[in-house]
């Protein structure tokens, strides 16, 4: 604001000897001559002060007495749950105290108002219980499948389709399930008949599931090639039935 209040001192002062009438010295007469007729002075104008520039900016005053207090922070429990197959990845609980490590079936961190810590374990058929409500909203776990084929063909092989009625079965349980379905290829082959392949393979697994009532557009298909081998040959190009297959993810 420093600034602003000079440069409204400058139009100011401007406007005042802008304003100001000069004064008229008298004209001296002489003997031979006429006097010169005397022009009335002109009025004498006001100078207007300049306005100050309007401010929308409201000063307050300033803030006088403790600062308000902040609002608690409501305390929080994070409980490690184990998957279906009993394995159990690690969760970080961070604050401005630290951090704390979970990376055991229904281990638990509780952390309180004031921001402090405490880590126990629990026992699962009491956090079962206690967070009952809490695991029923929770969403389905995602599901992985897999669907062998025979060398060059796109028909899954007789032990798998006697499986892939199952896995179809427990899609259609899922309220909205969301597939994706890849096809993969072993490296017998040039490379465009193997991605082709994984593709009509692919695409085999989608057509069944729609058949079945899954929502065509809930359902994603692709082929991979051989680009993606679960199992390395020691030979290039060398046959792999494990290669050969279909993995159907839902979500």
């Amino acid at each position: 604001m420093r600034s602003m209040r000079a440069a409204c001192l400058m139009v100011l002062c401007g406007s005042l000897a802008a304003c100001m009438p000069r004064p008229h010295a008298p004209a001296e007469a002489t003997p031979d001559a006429p006097k010169a007729a005397t022009a009335p002075a002109p009025a004498r104008v006001e100078p207007k002060a300049a306005e100050a520039p309007v401010s929308t900016k409201t000063m307050l005053p300033p803030r006088t007495g403790p600062k308000p207090a902040r609002k608690p922070t409501p305390e929080v429990e994070v409980v490690v749950l184990p998957e279906a197959d009993g394995k159990v990845g690690t969760v970080l609980v961070e604050n401005e105290n630290g951090t704390t490590t979970l990376n055991t079936a229904f281990q638990s961190a509780r952390v309180a108002t004031d921001g402090t810590v405490k880590s126990a374990s629990l026992d699962g058929t009491r956090v079962r219980e206690n967070f009952a409500p809490a695991l029923a909203a929770m969403p389905e776990r995602p599901a992985s499948y897999t669907v062998w084929f025979p060398e060059g063909q796109d028909e899954p092989t007789a032990e798998s389709r006697k499986e892939l009625k199952k896995i179809l079965e427990a899609i259609r349980q899922r309220p909205a399930p969301d597939v994706t379905v890849i096809g993969h290829a072993d490296a017998v082959g040039r490379e465009s008949r193997n991605d082709k392949l994984s593709l009509q393979r692919a695409r085999k697994i989608r057509t069944a599931l729609i058949k079945l009532g899954i929502p065509a557009d809930h359902i994603n298909a692709a082929g991979r090639g051989a680009r993606e081998p679960l199992y390395l040959t020691e030979k290039p190009g060398k046959a792999e039935p494990r290669n050969r297959r279909v993995e159907i993810s839902v979500r």
